[in-house]
């Protein structure tokens, strides 16, 4: 019966001292406010990747990531895979319109596209709106959003 008390008491008191690592949910939102209707067609090695196409109808929304990094990380990014690891993506307005927007900027890039570096590019995650919040000490919650918006379309009839 000793035995069996001192071994309750070891597992209680290893129980009582293991931490909860620190995570961070994430969910990633494409909204499309922009008046048209835009296809999102991403491309590897500049080949399409058909299976990843996202039609976002004007006024909807669509999820584009939704999982966790290890910790309590703030505007981190996320892991998509319609964005991840793709070259770029070919926005199209209206079934007619393009717009191409880069990952990493090509040496002679497309008459009508959006580098990296631009606050439109939808692969820079800083240009996401971004919001969190804590759950409590081990949990938080964070969430981005890309608005394609009335302006997005005027540049792509432009």
């Amino acid at each position: 019966m000793k035995h069996v008390t001192k071994i309750l008491l070891l597992v209680a008191l290893a129980a009582s001292g293991c931490a909860v690592e620190p995570t961070t949910n994430y969910l990633a939102v494409l909204k499309n406010n922009s008046g048209s209707t835009i296809r999102l067609i991403p491309y590897l090695n500049n080949e399409p990747i058909i299976e990843n196409v996202i039609i976002l109808g004007n006024n909807s929304q669509t999820e584009i990531a939704n999982g966790s990094d290890r910790g309590k990380v703030n505007h981190a990014g996320f892991d998509s895979k319609y964005l991840s690891g793709m070259d770029s993506i070919i926005a199209i307005y209206n079934d007619s319109l393009t717009v191409v927007h880069y990952r990493t900027n090509p040496v002679m890039p497309s008459a009508k596209s959006i580098l990296n570096e631009n606050s439109r590019n939808i692969f820079n995650y800083l240009n996401y709106d971004y919001t969190f919040s804590d759950k409590s000490n081990s949990l938080r919650i964070a969430n981005y959003i890309f608005t394609f918006t009335e302006a997005d379309y005027e540049f792509a009839k432009d």
